[in-house]
């Protein structure tokens, strides 16, 4: 039988997952119906101008709105705003996340965002 105490998973010592999934048509409808507020809303001006190059432009929507949510989820909210981080793809292609003004310390912050033709999913593990 193994015994699991609050400590044991405490922040400090376990890292913290966080998943999202999305409905690409959710994020279409959303995008449609408010335009560049919404791209203002969810994007910072970096990625609005890494959007404004992408051929699919939906699939990176989809992607870094999947991905801020799961970082969300895996930091229980300690940042509360989309424009609070930012993503970027490193030399090798695979996503990091920028903080801007970060009041609280992270160890290590990986992230993987997939795609498919009608869902995106992103999970995020915080090391603290």
């Amino acid at each position: 039988m193994i015994s699991i105490t609050s400590h044991t998973l405490s922040p400090v010592n376990s890292p913290i997952v966080g998943v999202d999934i999305i409905e690409n048509s959710r994020i279409k409808k959303i995008h449609q119906k408010f335009g560049k507020r919404f791209l203002k809303r969810i994007l910072t001006e970096e990625e609005i101008k890494i959007l404004n190059s992408k051929t699919n432009q939906l699939e990176f929507l989809c992607g870094r709105f999947c991905a801020k949510e799961a970082f969300f989820k895996a930091t229980n909210k300690h940042i509360t705003s989309f424009q609070d981080l930012y993503i970027v793809n490193n030399k090798d292609g695979m996503p990091e996340i920028i903080l801007k003004n970060q009041k609280i310390q992270y160890k290590n912050i990986s992230l993987s965002i997939s795609h498919s033709r009608d869902y995106t999913i992103a999970v995020c593990i915080v090391e603290y």
